[in-house]
């Protein structure tokens, strides 16, 4: 901005303004953790349409079918479900047609009711005066339908299936399969769990060659867009029918890979198949294809040329009206089941897959916010180039394309629903938003600021709005979270006293933020118990992380002071120790301005830095510290104040690992030995070296200095962390970090 004049004359720049602000709230839903269910379906469809114009192509080479129990088959040899000699009978022709292996796509839960012996039997028990033609011991002496059944499946090499339910559904419990490995057993815990099963019965799985799942995995609109790799199910982790197939046609051990976190894929002997954390392959849909299928009645009756299915992968399965297991696909309405088995191991054996990137959601947030600053540049020239509508189309088109190019080339998933419709809206906006006058833009400035900032501060401001940079700006920031310790169970004594909570938190607050805007802090907003805050912002700080830090120093002392005016005026209403708090302070790159409606406005600020901080106030519980710094905070502070190294955390959200430290105090050479003393220890527990950090750790404790400095709790917690890890080593590639269970 050029000066005053620039706000008075510039009515562009207030359309730039909102318009930035209406891309970030875009951005905002795009990035939230859970998208609403219609935005999910929303996207899932957008790419339905990506495999609808390139299909993945199918190899005939890899021999997969289908055995189908179809119409015909059911015209010649009779309604299903077919007596197990018949089953048997299909079993023995597969296997001399050099069928590799057979998956059943149903169960066998109970036995044959048309084995003569079970016939009879009913015979008997429902016509009193009925007297079968045969002794107990000629019964008995009959062929069992089930045995028939069983000993047909030493002729081929047989998979059969069990399906999964709800708690108290549990027949026949499925028979253990081969052990799968797990890179990180942890990792079981991402998978879908189902505590009922039902399974075939325990002589026919005992022929078997192995057990698979049945279970599919469906979306909210009832498409089945993944496949369940493995499941949980009674209690153990499973393969699911198509991987165990693979699994006995490859003749090779399953072994799950891992990453942070949950499941990165399966490896079957050199076959790998990439899946989301879940343990779930993403469905690259062929559509229906007839030459996939074999009718049932062709096996049985001896028309399949000889030969025709040899070394064949078959699943045996129905697509008879009333019979089949009807499933929906991005390709297909209603396809039967089976197929969908069928097309999972021609996809693992192909290596044709559809992936999710990680980090793909930070590639398209960056773009749109990429996007919404060139925007803002357009609608802030007085003579424009091209219109901003026009460029967030071509960005729109341009995400569109790139999004064809990386599934039809690269098999990768690139959204561009999200960020081309929050481009396009907002460029449509920037066209419609009228122009403000100066009058009412001072006074929202002033209106807006004084619940945040200082009053000398905002003085600054009406009198030089050059100084802002209002609707939005990349800025280097240091942001705190200051948050009240036991909050909840604080809370819990003032039940029957609600307006003396209130008036607490009140105490509280007030001079915390005495502490920030003295300091030249800006006040975010307060969340509860909670004061979130950043510095060089609106007005440039160039030692913001000292200031934050001086702030934080201050806070603490100023709590001191209100814990002895509670204590005395509430007496049992406050924790013996006092209150406390945790403060968490991060720096780096944040996008800071006005953001909300046309209504309302908060000048408020978002981005990576700001979650790290957050999470870094949390980690004040799990190291009992009353501050925890960033790296990027303490490589800003120049050495003006002494600062402790904590650990190397990865914390919840994020998947690398980050150096946390404490602050302790000015840099006065008073802690120069202990933190010393505290980088030996580090380097012998990131070493591995358990006993050597034992006795650091206990050195540590024993001196004076760190009892003074408040880290007695946090050098307990790692004498236990130490013992732990003793006695349960981590993995000969770990590298130090701790990972973060909680926020």
């Amino acid at each position: 901005m050029d000066g005053p004049t620039r706000l008075v004359t510039a009515r562009p720049f207030r359309a730039a303004r909102l318009l930035a602000a209406a891309a970030v709230v875009g951005l905002g839903a795009w990035l939230a953790h859970d998208p609403p269910a219609a935005l999910h379906i929303s996207r899932e469809k957008v790419w339905d349409l990506l495999v609808a114009a390139r299909p993945r192509p199918v190899d005939p080479g890899l021999n997969v079918r289908v055995v189908d129990i179809d119409e015909r088959s059911l015209a010649v040899h009779g309604q299903f479900p077919w007596p197990r000699t018949r089953q048997a009978r299909l079993l023995r022709a597969l296997a001399d047609q050099g069928a590799r292996v057979v998956a059943f796509d149903f169960i066998f839960p109970e036995p044959d009711r048309t084995s003569i012996g079970n016939v009879l039997r009913s015979l008997t028990e429902d016509l009193p005066d009925y007297r079968p033609p045969l002794d107990a011991d000629t019964l008995a002496a009959q062929p069992d339908n089930d045995r028939i059944l069983a000993e047909a499946m030493a002729r081929v090499p047989t998979v059969l299936g069990f399906t999964v339910g709800p708690r108290g559904v549990a027949t026949n419990p499925p028979a253990p399969a081969s052990r799968i490995e797990f890179e990180n057993r942890r990792d079981q815990r991402f998978i879908e769990e189902h505590p009922g099963v039902v399974a075939s019965l325990p002589s026919l799985q005992d022929a078997a060659a192995g057990n698979g799942s049945l279970a599919m995995s469906v979306d909210l609109d009832g498409v089945l867009r993944h496949v369940p790799l493995l499941v949980r199910a009674g209690g153990r982790t499973a393969p699911s029918l198509s991987v165990e197939t693979l699994r006995i046609a490859l003749g090779a051990p399953i072994r799950a890979g891992s990453r942070a976190p949950g499941l990165s894929g399966i490896r079957i002997g050199e076959t790998w198949v990439p899946s989301d954390r879940h343990g779930r392959m993403r469905l690259y849909d062929s559509g229906h294809r007839p030459d996939r299928y074999v009718s049932a009645a062709d096996v049985l009756d001896g028309r399949l040329p000889p030969g025709f299915l040899k070394e064949s992968i078959v699943f045996l399965g129905t697509s008879a009206e009333g019979l089949k297991d009807i499933r929906s696909t991005p390709l297909h309405l209603a396809g039967p089941g089976v197929e969908a088995h069928a097309q999972a191991v021609e996809q693992m054996l192909s290596g044709r897959f559809l992936r999710r990137l990680d980090g793909a959601s930070n590639v398209e947030a960056a773009f749109i916010l990429g996007i919404g600053l060139l925007l803002l540049g357009l609608a802030a020239r007085p003579v424009r180039a091209a219109p901003p509508w026009l460029a967030a189309g071509t960005a729109a088109t341009a995400m569109a394309g790139a999004a064809w190019i990386g599934f039809a080339r690269y098999g990768i998933l690139i959204d561009p629903l999200i960020p081309g419709v929050t481009l396009l809206t907002a460029g449509v906006t920037e066209r419609l938003i009228l122009l403000a006058e100066v009058r009412l833009e001072r006074s929202r400035i002033r209106n807006a600021f004084s619940r945040y900032l200082s009053p000398d501060v905002v003085a600054r401001v009406s009198a030089d709005p050059a100084q802002l940079r209002l609707g939005g700006d990349r800025r280097d920031l240091s942001v705190m979270f200051a948050d009240i310790r036991g909050f909840t169970s604080l809370s819990q004594r003032f039940t029957d006293r609600p307006e003396a909570l209130t008036q607490l938190i009140n105490r509280l607050l007030t001079p915390l933020t005495e502490v920030v805007l003295r300091h030249g802090g800006t006040v975010d907003k307060y969340m509860g118990d909670c004061v979130m805050a950043f510095w060089n912002a609106p007005l440039d700080v160039s030692d913001h992380a000292r200031a934050a830090c001086r702030a934080a120093i201050d806070m603490r002392a100023a709590l001191n002071a209100v814990n002895a005016e509670l204590t005395g005026e509430l007496g049992a209403g406050i924790p013996s120790g006092g209150i406390d708090i945790g403060i968490g302070i991060n720096s780096g790159t944040c996008f800071v301005g006005n953001m909300g409606s046309e209504q309302r406005l908060d000048y408020s600020v978002i981005g990576d830095t700001v979650n790290l901080a957050s999470r870094l106030e949390g980690q004040c519980k799990t190291y009992r510290v009353g501050v925890v710094l960033s790296a990027d905070t303490v490589d800003r502070l120049d050495g003006a104040f002494a600062v402790f190294e904590l650990d190397k955390v990865v914390v919840k959200g994020r998947h690398e690992p980050t150096s946390v430290f404490t602050l302790l105090g000015p840099a006065d050479g008073r802690f120069d030995d202990l933190i010393a003393a505290q980088s030996a220890f580090l380097a012998a527990y990131r070493s591995r070296d358990w006993d050597s950090a034992g006795a650091r750790l206990a050195d540590l404790a024993a001196r004076p200095d760190a009892v003074a400095a408040g880290l007695a709790a946090y050098l307990e917690s790692m004498t236990d962390r130490v013992a732990a890890l003793r006695r349960a080593p981590p993995p000969e590639d770990w590298d130090g970090r701790f990972i973060a269970t909680g926020k």
